[in-house]
């Protein structure tokens, strides 16, 4: 080129790509080079051969099978003559190519290479792109799996007349795997009766941003379940058409649609498939995810992610339900057992009647209740139930009386199984409407009379119990491997003779494996004047004396082995077992023919457990750490841990995660070693010489680790059972797993609140509430973002709301709450990286006390993001609490007063029995009241079970069911009442009289809020507790005993007998 051509074009062409501005990305350099083009043929000249190009796709970002358009632009348009013999490779690795198309005249050839291979590539050869002038190559691109896929174009890769390409160009097309759908179940009743009908409702959502057509699910009902009659079939699915099919007991919906980022859902009516049959037990309805599917138009086919499913409680049919007080009982001794008929259906049940014959070793001496009004009848051999009748979902009981019959020399079985059931008539229990009931039988044992020849009225007998402390004698006992417990062997002489020689021994080898006396048992001296060896698995004692009428008690400690099975053990004592009881009355050798027994269950001494903390985290541009929490567990009553140790294996490397070399944290003592993975061989994590001791009941070892920037995956760290060990051969018998899921698509959204002023100085004043939504993670915008808050008792939007949502909170946020409204709602927030949603509102708070507003964990909701598996919510609650003292509006004081009452509503309860106490809480006073506690804590012999509460005015309990001791949160408006009904165990060893109290507080404020009458603060109900009684309407009936007095005078009866008998000084008798 002539110099003064080369001087000129050098003055207005653009900068050669070394020296783009700084800042700039190559791309935008080539758009430059590309737009200034023009001014270089408006020159006349090119100064510098080039024909540059850029490339691009459209869109960047599609879903597998979707088609989208990749161009590219020669620009030749800065030089005066065509660029001919142009030649250049795109290269479209993974794509599949079609439809390709160019404006460059002449084309020479354009042709697709190798499409859909690694290395697709369209090649044009021979082009010409005219002079002064742009032209485009375009073509269809698409790939049926997920990726990414850069296309790059290097400098210089074009080839022609005029030059080649100065600048490389490079795009990326993303394409997204088809996201499974989201199926949801649900029943609008937890419980469902014979006769009853509950909606099932199964939603369906389609995270992808596609239109889908041929939606279809099917929900095969289990057993316990059918369609109901309507059956109401409905979809919100489009035009999809549903069907039942009574063969295979399946709901199903056939082509439906679903559009893009939607739910939809179809639903049916079921009802009890048998409501005639007893039937108490909870039905999982499942969804199995291939059975749940929809396809777009591209070929795309997506399924339900998992299987869902949802629970329903079925009740149908009705039930007969015997149980025994007392086993075993002895001949001639007093007991009862109960008798309860259940109707579960939701229709009444008619023609109640029955036989219970009762077996061999009962004569039944009474009854006591009544079915629903009807008295039974009863012989000694039987009872029987004539027509009574049930309400829907309602039972009745009726108790038994009965004495003990065994006049043989050995134990009688007594079984009331079903078979012992029938008609009054003869055959079938069946009651009206052809409902048959199930039968729950039950058995004792019935032991002789401990009596032998010459002892006079009784012989020897024993019982046997488990105790893990004193004065707490059980039947049946809980122990863990390697604890030590008390087994008690009580004898007793029921003769008016001596018993000398006793003996008995115990093989607690006859109960199993992995049971003997306690290491460093010594052996009480003279025992009963008798000698008890115990060791290993063998218990002896003989030659004991046992006075008249009087009892010898065995305790002997036993230890549970490290590796004794988990399971339940029977050690008996008495007739036909290895452990009889022998003794010496009257000079007559005397063998026990009765038996006892007593039960223990065995659990893990040793567990383990592993928790990652966070258990997910959002790997999204940045690394992250977690942290492995390792829990060691030493169940209550294990023996101490020593020489504790594990080797934890964790990936190799090649896994996104590092170990962190030291650990966080220690509390197993010992010596802790962390090896990294390397390449082809697993981490380590490895403990020994640790120890449990003490009052500890774990210890931990915290690990952490860092998991790489965009990694994702699911990563399971697990102890195997077996892998922890401690002394003696303790060891997990369970694996103990945790997983850490990274995801690099999903982050957590921040929620926090505050009230200001937090103090008022009267009711009826406001204050301002303010809630911030911060998407501080580093993660992507958030959209469609929805909260609801829930307004506490007593708090109210105030009747001039100012509310308002900040800029950062989107365009379009709605956020309106208007005055008087209990709720606040936020809807179709967008939320920006590192932005924080501010909202705020006034609120009045118009109860005395402290009015707390929390938003729970989970509360926020976002539509589900491009690219992400799914909307980001808060995992932590937020709360925040304001005063208001005892001021009305005005700001004069208002006399407050709290009040509760408790009550079992019987003049005395028995010993072993149950009772119902109810608790009533009211607001007599002048104002409403949020946040009072209240208190009952059963005294000792008393156990709390389950318990509801019924409101009324207005009253909002923290809960409506709940078990234990009542320490609850309050809140009552004025003439409020809250009503706690509680079911109550009464110890077998209580002793009375019991007094239970219950207290009612008003919240605590400073200065501190008065209650006007403190004396109804505090209610007491106390009852005498007696044993051997049987628990009725209003109180108890004592078995007949001799009064204290009769005692005292029958005493001194004898002893003025003892007296006249004696001889005088002179030898003369009295």
């Amino acid at each position: 080129m002539p110099k003064h051509l080369l001087s000129r074009a050098a003055a207005i062409s653009p900068a050669p790509p070394s020296s783009a501005p700084r800042g700039r990305s190559l791309k935008s350099h080539v758009w430059a080079t590309v737009l200034a083009a023009p001014l270089l043929g408006m020159a006349g000249a090119s100064a510098w051969a080039a024909v540059p190009l850029v490339h691009s796709f459209s869109p960047t970002t599609l879903v597998t099978n979707q088609t989208a358009l990749v161009k590219v632009i020669l620009n030749n348009t800065a030089n005066a003559s065509a660029a001919t013999g142009t030649n250049l490779t795109v290269p479209l690795a993974g794509l599949t190519v079609s439809n390709v198309i160019s404006t460059c005249v002449p084309l020479g050839s354009l042709a697709i290479v190798n499409s859909g291979t690694p290395t697709a590539h369209l090649e044009l050869s021979g082009g010409t792109v005219p002079a002064g002038s742009t032209c485009e190559i375009t073509a269809n691109v698409r790939s049926a799996a997920s990726g990414t896929y850069p296309s790059d174009i290097a400098a210089n890769a074009l080839a022609s007349s005029n030059g080649s390409n100065p600048d490389a160009s490079s795009v990326s097309l993303v394409v997204n795997g088809v996201k499974p759908l989201v199926g949801a179940k649900t029943f609008d009743k937890n419980t469902l009766r014979g006769g009853e009908t509950a909606k099932v409702t199964v939603t369906i959502t389609n995270p992808n941003n596609l239109n889908f057509s041929a939606l279809q699910a099917s929900d095969g009902l289990p057993p316990q379940l059918t369609i109901a009659t309507p059956s109401n079939l409905a979809t919100t699915c489009g035009a999809g058409a549903t069907a039942w099919d009574g063969p295979t007991n399946t709901a199903s919906l056939t082509a439906g649609t679903i559009g893009p980022n939607t739910s939809c859902t179809f639903s049916f009516n079921v009802t009890p498939a048998n409501p005639t049959a007893f039937l108490s037990m909870t039905a999982e309805n499942k969804i199995t995810g291939s059975n749940v599917s929809a396809t777009d138009s591209s070929g795309n086919t997506a399924n339900a992610g998992g299987d869902f499913s949802a629970n329903v409680n079925v009740r149908t049919g009705a039930q007969i339900q015997k149980r025994f007080a007392d086993d075993p009982v002895t001949h001639g001794s007093a007991s009862s057992f109960t008798l309860r008929v259940t109707n579960h259906n939701l229709t009444p049940l008619t023609g109640i009647s029955f036989t219970d014959t009762v077996p061999a070793g009962i004569t039944v001496t009474g009854i006591s209740g009544t079915c629903n009004g009807v008295t039974p009848t009863f012989t000694a051999a039987a009872v029987t139930l004539s027509n009574a009748a049930l309400a829907p979902d309602s039972g009745c009981s009726f108790t038994v009386n009965f004495t003990g019959h065994n006049t043989g020399t050995g134990p009688i079985t007594a079984n009331n199984a079903p078979g012992t059931f029938t008609a009054p008539g003869g055959g079938a229990v069946s009651f009206g409407g052809g409902v048959v009931p199930n039968i729950l039988g039950d058995q004792i044992i019935v032991n002789p009379n401990p009596t032998g020849p010459g002892n006079g009225s009784g012989g020897l007998s024993a019982t046997k119990r488990f105790a893990k402390t004193a004065g707490t004698q059980t039947r049946t006992l809980n122990v863990v491997q390697t604890e030590t417990f008390d087994l008690i062997v009580t004898l007793r002489n029921g003769s008016s003779n001596p018993a000398t020689g006793v003996a008995f021994s115990d093989n607690l080898a006859s109960m199993g494996a992995g049971f003997s006396v306690a290491s460093g048992f010594a052996s009480p001296a003279g025992l009963c004047g008798g000698t008890l060896t115990a060791s290993g698995t063998s218990i002896a004692l003989s030659g004991a004396t046992i006075a008249a009428g009087g009892t010898c008690e065995v305790e002997v400690p036993v230890t549970v082995a490290a590796n004794a099975a988990r399971t339940s053990f029977e050690n008996r004592i008495g007739s036909g077992t290895l452990n009889a009881l022998t003794g010496v009355i009257s000079g007559t050798p005397h063998t026990w023919a009765g038996v006892d027994w007593a039960n223990v269950t065995v659990g893990p001494a040793l567990s383990v457990n592993k928790t990652f903390m966070p258990a997910t985290i959002a790997t999204k541009d940045h690394a992250v750490s977690s942290a492995l929490t390792i829990k060691i567990n030493r169940a209550t009553g294990a023996a101490e841990f020593t020489s504790l140790a594990f080797d934890d294996a964790f990936p190799a490397a090649g896994a996104p995660l590092t170990v962190n070399t030291t650990p966080l944290s220690n509390t197993c003592g010992g010596t802790v070693n962390i090896t990294p993975q390397t390449a082809g061989a697993a981490g380590h994590i490895t403990l020994t010489g640790g120890t449990i001791t003490g009052a500890a009941g774990s210890c931990a070892i915290v690990v952490g680790f860092e998991a790489d920037q965009d990694a994702a995956g699911s990563y399971t760290n697990s102890l195997a059972a077996g892998a922890v060990v401690a002394a003696g051969g303790v060891q997990n018998e369970t694996t103990g797993s945790g997983t850490l899921t990274l995801d690099a698509k999903v982050a957590t959204l921040g929620l926090s609140k505050r009230f200001d002023p937090i103090l008022l100085s009267k009711m009826g004043e406001t204050s301002t509430l303010t809630i911030e939504i911060s998407n501080v993670d580093g993660t992507p915008k958030q959209t469609g973002v929805t909260l609801t808050d829930n307004l506490p008792f007593g708090m109210k939007v105030a009747p001039a709301p100012a509310a308002s949502a900040s800029p950062s909170c989107g365009a379009t946020p709605t956020f309106a709450p208007t005055a008087g409204a209990s709720v606040l709602t936020l809807t179709g927030a967008d939320i920006e990286p590192g932005a924080v949603c501010t909202l705020t509102v006034v609120v009045t708070g118009n109860a005395v006390g402290n009015l707390i507003n929390v938003i729970p964990a989970g509360n926020i909701t976002t539509d589900p993001f491009p690219g992400w598996p799914s909307g980001m919510t808060n995992t932590g609650p937020a709360q925040a609490t304001i005063q208001v003292p005892a001021k009305d509006a005005s700001g004069a004081p208002v006399g407050l007063d709290l009040a509760v009452a408790i009550t079992n509503n019987a003049n005395g309860i028995c010993a072993g029995s149950t009772t119902t106490y109810v608790v009533t809480v009211t607001n007599p006073g002048g104002a409403d009241v949020g946040g009072a506690s209240l208190v009952n804590m059963p005294p000792a012999g008393i156990t709390y079970g389950n318990w509801t509460v019924m409101a009324t005015g207005g009253a909002v309990p923290s809960a409506m069911t709940g078990s234990g001791a009542l320490n609850e949160t309050v809140s009552l408006p004025k003439g409020g009442k809250l009503v706690y009904t509680i079911t109550a165990s009464v110890d077998a060893a209580a002793a009375g009289p019991l007094t239970n109290t219950a207290t009612v507080k008003l919240p605590v404020q400073a200065p501190a809020l008065v209650d006007a009458n403190a004396a109804n603060d505090t209610a007491s109900d106390t009852d005498p507790v007696t044993t051997g009684c049987v628990a009725g309407p209003g109180g108890t009936t004592s078995i007949p005993t001799l009064s204290e007095w009769a005692l005292i005078a029958l005493s001194m009866l004898l002893a003025a007998f003892a007296l006249r008998r004696m001889p005088l000084p002179s030898g003369r008798r009295s």
